[in-house]
């Protein structure tokens, strides 16, 4: 894909939705709303539409619903806030906001 993107001169934008698509590729979701929360309403619309295809999957349309009607809410929740609750910066601090962020999707929408 790299050559490809090099090759046809795609722009630095196009490059990195496409590689962050093909980075998704051949990944299952165990839950739509994490991944349009995670990867955007965009690249998960591309994401199930490639992935019903290349398996042979007709499309649900509830799903397909649920991608389009999407609306994306921001999490609450920052490292300051996790930093005011004594934990520390570094790796931790990130795996911690992203649990919690994750918990949060599922009980949000």
């Amino acid at each position: 894909l790299k050559e490809i993107l090099k090759r046809y001169k795609f722009s630095s934008k196009e490059s990195k939705w496409l590689l962050k698509l093909d980075h998704m590729m051949g990944s299952k979701t165990e839950n739509l709303k994490l991944t349009l929360h995670f990867q955007g309403k965009d690249h998960t619309l591309a994401w199930y539409v490639s992935n019903c295809a290349q398996n042979g999957e007709q499309f649900d349309l509830a799903d397909l619903e649920t991608i389009l009607t999407f609306e994306r809410k921001v999490f609450p929740v920052t490292g300051r806030d996790l930093q005011q609750e004594g934990i520390q910066p570094g790796p931790n601090l990130g795996k911690e906001l992203k649990r919690r962020e994750t918990k949060w999707v599922l009980e949000a929408y």
